[in-house]
C-alpha cells in the first residue's frame, strides 16, 4: 500500500468468505452466520478510505469427501489417523450448500459478486478433472447451470420464512413470472403454500410430479411457480 499513489481507491473490498468449517451456510460462528459476516465485511468496505463501498466474495467452496491430498483441508499430504472437525461434504451436499450460499449472499444487498472456486478441481471443483475418460461434471455443476438458467435476468423480490428453518426466495423473471427458490435447513419439511403451485422443478430444473398447495422440502433448493402471481395474492 505504501507504493501506491496517494488517494488510490480500490474498486471493491475482496473477501474469501469461507464458512465451510461451520457446515451449512446458515450456521453461526459465535454471533455471525454467512449473512452477518457479509454485513460486517460490507461495513468495513464502507468505512475504509482506500476501498469503494463494494464487497466482492472472490473465493469460496466446500471441500469434498474422499478426495485425499487434492482436498484443500488435506493437501499437500494425508495425515495419519482419523481427522477431527473435518468440514468435507459429499458432492450432493456441496451442490445444496452452494446454491443456498449464493441465495444468501447475492440477495442480501451487501455483496456485488460471488466467485466460486473453482470450475475444475478434484478436491473442490464443479467438475472433476481426474476422471480417466475426461472431465466429469459434478452435481454442483448441473444445479448451478439450472440456477443460472431459471433466474437469468430475474429480479429478487423478497425472502420469506413461513416457519422456522424454511426459506422462500422470491424472484420475478423478465416475462413477469414469479418463482420461489425454496428449501429447508431441517431434514424434511412439509410446507403448506398460501397459493396453488402451477409447477415445481427439482434442483436440476426437471419438473416434479404433482402440484397443489403443499410441498415436501429438503436441503436441496427447488423452484416453485405459483398459479397466480404471489405478489397479487399477498396484496
Amino acid at each position: 500500500l505504501d507504493r501506491l499513489p496517494p488517494g488510490t481507491v480500490f474498486d471493491a473490498l475482496s473477501h474469501h468468505l469461507y464458512v465451510d468449517r461451520r457446515g451449512a451456510p446458515e450456521n453461526f460462528q459465535g454471533r455471525f452466520d454467512a449473512l452477518r459476516k457479509c454485513a460486517l465485511a460490507r461495513a468495513i468496505a464502507s468505512t475504509m478510505p482506500a476501498t469503494a463501498d463494494r464487497l466482492v466474495i472472490s473465493e469460496v467452496n466446500w471441500p469434498l469427501l474422499g478426495t485425499g491430498i487434492y482436498s484443500p483441508v488435506n493437501s499437500p499430504y494425508n495425515t495419519p489417523g482419523p481427522r477431527s472437525n473435518d468440514p468435507s461434504v459429499s458432492e450432493q451436499t456441496y451442490a445444496e450448500f452452494m446454491i443456498r450460499y449464493l441465495l444468501i449472499t447475492l440477495t442480501s444487498g451487501l455483496v456485488d459478486r460471488v466467485y466460486w472456486w473453482r470450475l475444475a478441481a478434484h478436491g473442490f471443483g464443479l467438475i472433476d478433472d481426474r476422471v480417466p475418460d475426461g472431465w466429469q461434471p459434478r452435481p454442483a455443476f448441473v444445479v448451478l447451470s439450472a440456477f443460472l438458467r431459471i433466474l437469468n435476468g430475474a429480479t429478487f423480490l423478497r425472502n420469506e420464512s413461513p416457519c422456522p428453518g424454511v426459506h422462500f426466495y422470491w424472484f420475478r423473471q423478465p416475462d413477469g413470472t414469479d418463482v420461489a427458490v425454496a428449501y429447508t435447513t431441517h431434514l424434511v419439511s412439509s410446507v403448506e403454500f398460501p397459493f396453488e403451485s402451477k409447477q415445481v422443478l427439482d434442483p436440476e430444473g426437471n419438473p416434479l410430479p404433482g402440484k397443489g398447495e403443499a410441498l415436501q422440502l429438503t436441503g436441496a433448493p427447488q423452484y416453485v411457480f405459483p398459479g397466480v402471481s404471489h405478489l397479487q395474492q399477498s396484496v
